[in-house]
């Protein structure tokens, strides 16, 4: 169906503006760290994502097995200087290396401080598919309560993902400006759709197509812009990023980004209890090393529009060991996100990754949520509450192959996210999930991913009213087995 309203365009006319005021660069960027590209997201990437690079013995002579373990060496194109070793090269969490080799003196009295990219516009696109087998095998096609790979016994063609911008750096000593903009083609453009944009405010497509088998009639396949900012960097104190429009969510640890994630399939945590994305703005301030304070404020959850005329907060704090194997990152969002604006929704996660060793990586998400008046208990209103632990441990057996494990409990106290009837006669309220996995890559094309996954599921929740006796095959079990395979190919 055609679109109502070309707001596609408007990341075109963004980022041409930004080529009229800007050095135009290499519009190839070059390949970052693979699953370590993330660079819309303030905080550090999965730690399973450990960082394998094709350089490292040309650094290896220079540097100490306790340094290659935590920090990536520089490919051979940023060792223009004698004298710079690996500790010259800071890996960032988000960009990967940022080339301090090419900074001189003449542009900052710290040398560390400098912007150096000669190339700061760029363009990244990749592809992911895959086939979830369910044993159940379910009459309406669907994998129950699992997002992204929803679909039983079905190819899906999750995402066609293109994301072109212009970075900044953080750490400049000078006045930047970039932006990004993010389009998602495919069956995952449903998670991810916004309020006023993707949708209406009643929830039914706005440019995709309204026959299909999801809700409010939803089409399988469709198009999403899950980003559309622009950035600032301001040369104040130790540094800070402004960021004002269209971006992904402070909360969580999983990504709707495809190559930022270790398994396939998501938790219920990602999907169930915390936002994807926000409109509004979100300042990142560098208070000391390895510590940052991000402040800011948004439309809501998902929200393109403003629905009640209030603002909710969008706040974080994050802190990384100098020697890089610890992080720690908080991150919460509250504000009233009833249409007329009365119930406060609040909700925050806390994260902790920690490099085991240098092939083993772990990383625990505790979030907890809760809104005003959101359950009829007795014929009335009372707030209902989610919560729930989420570990992660992962295994680099080679430089080509991972193997993960992924345990999670989500605890949906009033049925008010996963099922969404919070009303008395419904019982249970947990859901858990063990997923085990693995990342190969061939060794002739680093670009390409493989993900098998084995998943297994289990929740007592049930509701005779309804004859809802569990949430899998057709809400006829209390468990699920599930087998998938994807791929991701980076162009």
């Amino acid at each position: 169906m055609p679109l109502r309203c070309p707001y596609w365009l408007t990341g075109v006319m963004f980022l041409a503006l930004l080529s009229t005021v800007s050095a135009a660069g290499n519009n190839a960027a070059p390949l970052p760290p693979w699953l370590d590209y993330e660079v819309d997201m303030p905080h550090a990437p999965p730690a399973e994502m450990a960082w394998e690079s094709e350089f490292v013995d040309l650094a290896r002579d220079s540097a100490s097995d306790e340094m290659l373990d935590r920090a990536p060496s520089p490919p051979d194109d940023l060792l223009i200087q004698p004298e710079v070793v690996l500790s010259d090269f800071q890996y960032t969490g988000k960009e990967g290396l940022l080339p301090y080799a090419r900074c001189r003196a003449s542009t900052c009295t710290d040398a560390s401080c400098c912007n150096c990219d000669p190339n700061p516009f760029y363009v990244d696109l990749w592809l992911q598919q895959g086939y979830t087998s369910n044993f159940a095998n379910p009459d309406n096609r669907f994998n129950g309560p699992l997002t992204f790979n929803d679909r039983s016994n079905e190819y899906q063609m999750n995402q066609l993902y293109l994301s072109l911008g212009r970075r900044i750096d953080p750490q400049a000593c000078q006045w930047q400006l970039g932006g990004r903009v993010d389009l998602l083609y495919g069956t995952d453009y449903f998670f991810v759709t916004s309020l006023g944009l993707e949708t209406d405010r009643d929830g039914s497509p706005r440019w995709n197509g309204d026959h299909g088998p999801r809700a409010q009639g939803a089409a399988l396949y469709g198009l999403a812009m899950p980003q559309l900012y622009a950035e600032i960097n301001v040369p104040w104190g130790r540094g800070m990023n402004v960021r004002l429009g269209h971006f992904y969510s402070l909360i969580g640890y999983e990504s709707a980004m495809a190559v930022n994630n270790f398994f396939y399939s998501h938790s219920y945590a990602r999907q169930y209890g915390q936002p994807y994305t926000h409109t509004g703005a979100l300042t990142d301030l560098n208070l000391a090393n390895g510590l940052n304070l991000q402040t800011g404020f948004t439309r809501g959850w998902n929200s393109w529009e403003d629905i009640n005329g209030q603002l909710s907060f969008l706040g974080g704090l994050t802190w990384k060991h100098p020697d890089e194997r610890t992080t720690i990152r908080f991150a919460i969002h509250t504000g009233l996100e009833d249409p007329d604006g009365n119930n406060n929704r609040t909700t925050y996660s806390l994260i902790w990754t920690q490099q085991l060793t240098c092939r083993m990586n772990y990383a625990l998400e505790h979030h907890l949520g809760s809104e005003e008046n959101a359950r009829l208990k007795d014929s009335d209103l009372v707030d209902a509450q989610w919560y729930g632990i989420t570990q992660y441990l992962t295994y680099r057996v080679s430089p080509c192959q991972q193997i993960g494990l992924r345990v999670e409990w989500f605890r949906d106290e009033d049925n008010a996210r996963v099922l969404g009837i919070p009303i008395d006669g419904v019982r249970g309220g947990n859901c858990y999930q063990v997923s085990v996995g693995a990342n190969l890559r061939p060794p002739c094309f680093r670009r390409f991913v493989i993900r098998p996954e084995l998943r297994w599921d289990w929740s007592d929740v049930e509701f005779a009213g309804l004859e809802v006796d569990g949430l899998f095959d057709d809400f006829s079990e209390n468990y699920q087995l599930t087998w998938a395979i994807s791929g991701i190919a980076r162009f």
